[in-house]
């Protein structure tokens, strides 16, 4: 019986000063960023793939880019690309899925 109230007591006290030590504690939920210029890298590469021709035009690292909905992170990364299909087949390609950084 004491035993319990002497593990109660340390329970009390370990969590008042735990809850006093997260009241000074500043969680920033989202931080404000501080936007980049855009940097820019000309890359003009040309690779055959399946039958196409990828370009890689440039690189571009910023915040954010005005013309893109998703949010602004500490870096994005754009990597602009041109594609050529020298056949007249008609061809479907998925930019996403075919440029990993």
């Amino acid at each position: 019986s004491s035993l319990l109230v002497l593990g109660i007591i340390v329970l009390a006290l370990v969590s008042s000063i735990a809850l006093g030590w997260l009241k000074n504690v500043k969680f920033s939920i989202n931080p404000a960023l501080t936007p980049i210029p855009t940097l820019t890298f000309n890359v003009n590469r040309t690779a055959t793939y399946a039958g196409l021709n990828y370009n890689v035009l440039n690189v571009q690292y910023a915040t954010s880019f005005a013309d893109d909905g998703i949010q602004s992170s500490p870096a994005i990364v754009r990597l602009n690309m041109k594609v050529i299909n020298p056949s007249t087949d008609q061809i479907s390609v998925i930019y996403y899925d075919i440029a990993r950084l």
